[in-house]
């Protein structure tokens, strides 16, 4: 017998040798080489299908139509005229169209009645001309100011003021507005609201549009302006939703009452005392807080002051856009306060 793990071959009497490493290195290659086949047919099988699904996704994108998203990025506020020089009006071109506002409406009413509430109360009516009349000069020869924000915002503004010489200039605004009416779902919140109170308080917002856009007036996303969209809509046209909207408000809970729906909880407030009320910051915050103050009873000659202090803005404030006139807006719809809705206009409907 040779040595133990060794032999002879019976052929050719070559000496054999057992190497137990060598049969381990032999037999871990030939597993490696086995799990290395079963990985790339596992491969091979889910080709096929990956393929077939990039086909098909490059056939949707192709054939179905793209959706806008519920709240796109807010447009950049596009560059106006140079600034005008106050106190001149620009009389609108002939060639541009002009939607008067409605018989009834809020804006009638406010161009019967509000020149001598504004003069009653001591405001100065000269200075509001010549704010009115620096909006309108910045007026585009298509009857916008330039953007959905800043045409809603001026024509708003304009509608503010009770002069005939300005409501040209807001007409045209309206036709701007209307004409684009299909487009509001994919305005920035603030321009879709203020858009929606011009045309509301003119009579010329459809319902249906209301309807339409629906959650889209009170996503919260627009500051004070929805609640004061919200003022401005027929008792029973709000959208059924309004989890949106900041519970603070102060004028949240007179509007509720107007629609019919006190917020569980919470008894509207029958009076503001507008003199415990911090400046807030933005102009439709100063708009939303001098009105609550005003229908809810505060004492006219105190408002008319805090009124003339919180409209004179040396720079628009952070809802409005950075163009020459913005300021003179803001100052026209904080200083029309008194007259923006009628007397007992946040009534409860009858039932």
């Amino acid at each position: 017998m040779n040595p133990i793990a060794s032999s002879w071959c019976r052929q050719c009497g070559t000496k054999l040798v057992f190497d137990p490493v060598a049969v381990q290195a032999a037999v871990a290659s030939a597993d490696r080489e086995s799990g290395d086949r079963r990985w790339l047919l596992r491969g091979l099988a889910w080709l096929p299908l990956g393929m077939f699904v990039l086909i098909m996704g490059g056939i949707l994108r192709l054939s179905a139509p793209a959706l806008p998203p519920a709240e796109p990025p807010a447009v950049p506020w596009a560059p106006l005229l140079p600034a005008p020089v106050a106190g001149v009006v620009i009389a609108a071109p002939a060639s541009t169209a002009a939607v008067p506002a409605v018989a009834g409406s809020v804006l009638d009413w406010r161009m019967a009645h509000g020149a001598s509430i504004l003069g009653d109360l001591g405001l100065d009516i000269g200075a509001l001309d010549a704010r009115a009349a620096t909006v309108a000069a910045a007026q585009g020869r298509d009857g916008g100011w330039g953007s959905p924000g800043a045409t809603a915002l001026a024509t708003l503004a304009l509608q503010a003021h009770p002069v005939p010489e300005v409501q040209v200039a807001a007409a045209r605004g309206r036709a701007w507005l209307l004409a684009r009416a299909g487009e509001w779902a994919r305005w920035p919140s603030p321009a879709r609201a203020m858009a929606c109170i011009a045309l509301a308080e003119s009579g010329l917002l459809p319902t249906e549009d209301v309807r339409r856009l629906d959650i889209l007036l009170v996503d919260g996303r627009a500051g004070s302006w929805q609640p004061l969209l919200m003022a401005h809509l027929r008792a029973g046209d709000a959208p059924a939703e309004w989890a949106g909207l900041d519970a603070t408000d102060p004028l949240l809970p007179l509007v509720a009452r107007r629609h019919g729906r006190p917020r569980a909880g919470e008894a509207p407030r029958d009076r503001i005392v507008i003199q415990k009320l911090d400046l807030p910051t933005t102009t439709g915050g100063r708009v939303v807080a001098a009105l609550a103050a005003w229908t809810s009873g505060d004492e006219p000659r105190v408002l008319a002051g805090w009124l003339r202090d919180a409209s004179r803005l040396p720079a628009p404030t952070a809802d409005l856009p950075a163009e020459p006139w913005a300021a003179a807006a803001g100052s026209l719809l904080i200083g029309s306060v008194p007259v923006r809705l009628p007397a007992g206009w946040s009534a409860a409907p009858a039932r």
